[in-house]
């Protein structure tokens, strides 16, 4: 028996595309919550536009990655002020490594719709990438404002 060790390997990673269980669940549940509140075209009801929407989540959820992309162009050029399309194109470019794209998407999905929580996230992300801190810092801030705010209407209403 030799006594000479083995090199050892690093492990292979788990997630080698970027996106974590945390990721996924996050965007399943935009997907749902968007659809169950009605946010996903404030101007229409069509069933078909929130369909693809949810289908472009799962998309991404499940890893298939270019067929969210084709998705979410798809419905930028046919509704340009959703924001539901703009976040996903923002989470694809962010999980892709662009983060100069993901940064312009996120920043459009946030304007569109402020109140689109998973998008200020995603910025944030995609900022301290950037190692833009400030600007993640000030992001951050921002989301802790619209949180505290909606904490305080559920206890008013309740």
């Amino acid at each position: 028996p030799s006594l000479r060790r083995r090199p050892q390997r690093a492990p292979t990673p788990t997630h080698t595309t970027g996106m974590d269980d945390q990721d996924s669940d996050r965007l399943s549940s935009e997907g749902k919550s968007m659809i169950a509140q009605g946010n996903i075209d404030k101007g229409t009801s069509d069933a078909h536009r929130e369909s693809r929407i949810a289908e472009a989540y799962a998309h991404l959820e499940n890893q298939r990655y270019e067929e969210a992309k084709a998705v979410a162009e798809s419905l930028c050029r046919e509704v340009p002020k959703l924001a539901a399309p703009h976040h996903i194109l923002g989470e694809y470019f962010k999980l892709m490594g662009q983060h100069e794209n993901a940064l312009q998407s996120l920043q459009m999905a946030r304007s569109l719709d402020p109140k689109l929580m998973t998008a200020s996230v995603a910025l944030m992300q995609v900022l301290v990438s950037m190692r833009r801190y400030e600007d993640a810092r000030n992001v951050s801030l921002e989301l802790l404002v619209q949180v505290f705010q909606n904490e305080v209407k559920s206890e008013i209403v309740e």
